[in-house]
């Protein structure tokens, strides 16, 4: 019997393992891209989880100065606080990447709230977007 229970316990331990190394850090996350002048957006939904209660709403775009600006709002229908991080990359009119730093904005909602963003294309070149959402992973 405690032979059956190490087995099952080393069967387990190295499951978990798998799962760790196979695991982003951060978890899954949703891409939603978006293109000058287009009426939809692509969802891309890698965490059902955060789409279940994370929202891309109210998503406007319109040229600035010449750049592309897009403004959106991030809304959560939970009854907690939702701590959760963004980034945003931006393409060409034929779907190269711009290349600028890119880094993840940590944003926290409040229960059942939502917290206004924007973003602006880094040169006039810039006329599409994809904006990616993860959970925050946070060091306690």
């Amino acid at each position: 019997m405690q032979a059956l229970s190490m087995r099952s316990a080393a069967v387990l331990a190295g499951a978990l393992f798998v799962c760790a190394c196979a695991t982003a850090p951060y978890g899954p996350q949703n891409t939603y891209s978006g293109r000058e002048g287009a009426l939809e957006i692509d969802r891309e939904i890698g965490n059902s989880e955060l789409a279940a209660h994370l929202e891309l709403r109210d998503i406007r775009a319109e040229r600035r100065d010449g750049r592309l600006h897009v403004q959106f709002e991030l809304s959560s229908d939970l009854s907690a606080t939702a701590r959760i991080e963004w980034m945003a990359e931006w393409f060409d009119e034929r779907g190269f990447l711009i290349d600028v730093p890119r880094h993840w904005e940590p944003v926290t909602i409040g229960p059942r709230g939502h917290h206004p963003c924007t973003i602006v294309g880094p040169s006039p070149a810039a006329n599409a977007w994809k904006l990616s959402v993860r959970p925050r992973n946070e060091v306690k």
